[in-house]
């Protein structure tokens, strides 16, 4: 056990305290203020003692502030996705401009191209690239077919649903399903847009996603990093929802050209 020397000389090493007298209150020369240390038997003042309860009081507090805004920030993350979702879940259609840049890491080169998306809920969408050459790529609900300008040829493949899943092919229905396709790391604001930090749930060729949410819940943006390390960013412009879009874009016609079946 600690006698009262042992004890004494603990405080008095870390206060640099001073006594004024035997068994008596010290003087904290440092500091300039008078603190309660020990009494005769060399146990901590009740000064010391109620000085170490704020302390404690202190750190709870600070604690618990903390968890509250961790608990707002959560709060505020998990509202943007539910009204992300809730939007894209009562969209029927869309049409947009896109704008889309692909780093290829193997090769150390950019790709740029752009074009016009369309959606129609039952129907398929289509990713019609007009530069720098046309080709499209259109889901009618069963296969995806393929075709680029000057080819003699077009592909179509049947696709499964949900090896498809999280590739962001077909944007609205990933994105009203995102919860289920991944976990949400963090949500940050940039300008007016709010951006999503993605992390999907299953093992694929994606590593990251991060999207990019305007004031009407509408994505503007959406940049995909592959396992391979290839990053592909899409900028959408000029979102419409909802409007009229013709049934006839979402069937493809080979016409003349060869129908390769993959």
């Amino acid at each position: 056990m600690e006698g009262p020397g042992k004890t004494e000389a603990r405080w008095k090493s870390r206060w640099t305290t001073v006594p004024s007298g035997p068994g008596r209150r010290t003087m904290d020369v440092k500091r300039s203020s008078i603190v309660l240390v020990s009494n005769a038997n060399g146990h901590p003042s009740e000064a010391v003692i109620r000085a170490k309860r704020s302390s404690i009081v202190l750190r709870s507090l600070i604690a618990l502030a903390v968890l509250m805004l961790a608990g707002l920030a959560g709060a505020a993350r998990a509202e943007t996705l539910d009204a992300l979702k809730k939007t894209y879940a009562e969209i029927a259609t869309v049409e947009a401009h896109f704008h889309q840049r692909i780093l290829i890491k193997a090769l150390k080169r950019e790709r740029e191209m752009e074009g016009d998306f369309f959606y129609k809920r039952s129907k398929g969408f289509l990713w019609r690239y007009t530069a720098p050459k046309e080709k499209v790529f259109l889901y009618d609900g069963a296969a995806m077919w393929q075709a680029e300008e000057g080819a003699p040829f077009v592909t179509r493949s049947r696709v499964d649903k949900e090896r498809m899943q999280g590739s962001f092919l077909d944007l609205v229905d990933d994105v009203s399903r995102l919860d289920t396709l991944f976990t949400l790391v963090k949500a940050t604001g940039q300008g007016e847009a709010e951006v999503l930090e993605l992390a999907p749930k299953k093992e694929g060729t994606l590593q990251t996603a991060r999207i990019w949410v305007d004031s009407r819940n509408i994505i503007t943006r959406v940049e995909i990093v592959e396992i391979t390390g290839n990053v592909n960013v899409i900028d959408f412009s000029k979102v419409t929802v909802n409007k009229p879009v013709a049934d006839s874009l979402f069937v493809f016609k080979p016409g003349k050209r060869e129908v390769r079946e993959q």
